[in-house]
């Protein structure tokens, strides 16, 4: 009887284990089940008054460390509704209209992680004064204040200072998808050309009408981690503008990022890093997390770059003490003329575009 006893208790023993068993398995599957990739839809639309809190949160570090007025930038958006896109999920359950220009439903939980809007910055200047000035004013102090050279310093401020320089400003969620550089970069043109033949607003008509080139300010690393930034001159500054007229669209679809070639070099620390770079070989040093930025500067009459400064906050030897290649700045002017160009290689690099046209 105690053996058979026994051999019901080993019965019982095997039975838990299995069950054990079954339980590590069904967590495994579980677990692989997490590392599933997920498809989410994105919406490319206008910015709206809704997206306030949520593009606020994407131009907290516009200027990195450095304070930067979101509600007065944010109005200067809103200012050219139908030139600007924004980019964000699209909650469960929600359900376009048929009106296509009203956004879906906001959903706090899914705002924006992507924004793209070009700013006239003399044209907002003379239209909304005070709010302009409280926008952009940090910009330029921020860019200029980080200049490598003297020499970057004066062509940067030319460029602010002239008629026709439009500001692009650019911002996403460092997790959001590869596939929005295109459509994002594609809208920003496109609507410019757009604004300059059908906006109803003379004055803002005009603004567009004058685009003669594009300053872009985007982010970039230096793969040696060594120099404190570099400047680039082209010497053809012709800004005739070649660029065709076409209707706004807006962008949606898939394209496959091919990582550009990186050159590494060594750079001479007294001169700065790429302080003889062509705006191409600057380009090429650099290490891009957005496609856009990186062809765009191929593209561009001149560019420099800059250190990102450390978190006022951060001690001597914990900055030491930092790891991986440090995060940079990029400055590019590109002229009018050259952008269907940028486009086409852009196009290249990532795929053909599906677009979807703006209503009318």
């Amino acid at each position: 009887d105690e053996d058979d006893e026994d051999d019901d208790d080993d019965d019982d023993d095997d039975d838990e284990l299995d069950d054990d068993d079954d339980e590590l398995d069904d967590e495994e599957e579980e677990e692989e089940f997490d590392d599933e990739p997920v498809n989410v839809e994105l919406d490319f639309r206008n910015v709206v008054a809704q997206d306030r809190i949520g593009v606020a949160s994407l131009l907290r570090r516009y200027l990195d460390y450095d304070a930067l007025d979101a509600t007065a930038m944010f109005e200067l958006f809103l200012d050219q509704p139908r030139v600007g896109t924004v980019v964000r999920t699209v909650a469960e359950g929600d359900e376009k209209g048929d009106d296509e220009d009203m956004p879906l439903p906001y959903n706090a939980d899914e705002g924006p992680v992507a924004l793209a809007v070009p700013l006239s910055i003399q044209g907002k200047k003379r239209r909304l004064g005070d709010v302009a000035s409280r926008a952009l004013n940090p910009v330029r102090r921020y860019i200029r204040a980080h200049a490598p050279t003297v020499d970057t310093r004066t062509r940067f401020e030319e460029a602010w200072d002239k008629d026709g320089t439009f500001l692009v400003v650019s911002e996403r969620l460092y997790n959001a998808p590869a596939e929005l550089a295109a459509p994002l970069a594609q809208a920003i043109f496109d609507e410019v050309d757009w604004a300059a033949e059908d906006e109803k607003d003379k004055a803002k008509r005009a603004e567009f009408q004058a685009a003669k080139r594009f300053l872009i300010f985007g982010r970039c690393y230096e793969p040696d981690n060594d120099g404190d930034g570099g400047d680039s001159d082209d010497d053809d500054d012709d800004e005739d503008d070649d660029a065709s007229a076409k209707r706004k669209r807006k962008g949606k679809g898939k394209a496959k990022e091919r990582a550009p070639k990186k050159k590494q070099r060594k750079a001479d620390a007294s001169a700065g890093a790429g302080a003889d770079d062509s705006p191409m070989s600057l380009a090429e040093r650099l290490a891009f997390p957005r496609a856009e930025d990186y062809v765009l500067t191929r593209h561009a009459s001149w560019a420099f770059d800059f250190a990102v400064p450390p978190h006022p906050d951060a001690d001597t030897a914990s900055e030491a003490r930092r790891k991986g290649p440090r995060e940079r700045r990029v400055v590019a002017l590109v002229l009018r003329k050259h952008v269907k160009a940028a486009r086409r290689e852009l196009e290249q690099l990532l795929g053909p575009n599906a677009s979807v046209p703006h209503p009318a």
